[in-house]
């Protein structure tokens, strides 16, 4: 009786020690070391929305090697700045973590990586005949607003983005914004 009682603890508890490694955040999840920051660099394409917003997909790469996709909505607030943005970006990445269930169970949900950044920056003289005009910007992390997966727990960090505003295609007159497209580099702290 304790020989069976044995093997099924020892098997339980294999299987327990499975399932936690299987429910633990992949290494690309885990948070980096408090003070630690990360370089993130890319690429956005963005058009404006009908209520003067911006909507648009960034192709980012986080630390070294991490790609992601990401949506971006961005929404104008008041300031100082010739550019005062709040941007909601959303990744399409995907990995499972913990959490309760309405009954108080364990389980895993899916995560995707989201981040909320205040955008503020100045507009500068056309570089092409295209171009209504040129910009840059200086996005930072907003610490109190919800981050996930990969930017949960950022604290701070500095992106410097610079982009170009184009007029929009025919039959639009000239004038009439249409494309912007970005590029960035900066980091994210923890």
């Amino acid at each position: 009786m304790l020989k069976c009682f044995a093997s099924r603890t020892l098997a339980t508890s294999a299987l327990a020690l499975v399932a936690a490694h299987a429910m633990a955040a992949p290494p690309s999840l885990r948070a980096p070391t408090p003070g630690t920051c990360v370089p993130v660099s890319g690429t956005i394409t963005n058009n404006f929305t009908a209520s003067s917003g911006t909507l648009g997909v960034v192709e980012m790469t986080y630390g070294r090697n991490t790609k992601l996709t990401c949506a971006l909505s961005g929404q104008p607030t008041e300031g100082p700045w010739d550019i005062n943005f709040i941007h909601s970006i959303s990744c399409s990445d995907t990995a499972k973590q913990r959490a309760y269930d309405a009954y108080g169970n364990l389980g895993a949900v899916p995560v995707h990586s989201s981040i909320v950044l205040r955008t503020i920056g100045s507009f500068y003289a056309p570089q092409a005949p295209t171009q209504l005009r040129t910009f840059k910007e200086v996005s930072t992390p907003l610490a109190d607003a919800p981050a996930l997966g990969l930017f949960a727990g950022v604290t701070g960090g500095r992106i410097e983005v610079a982009g170009a505003m184009y007029t929009a295609p025919l039959p639009a007159p000239y004038g009439t914004p249409g494309a912007i497209d970005m590029s960035f580099r900066g980091e994210v702290c923890y």
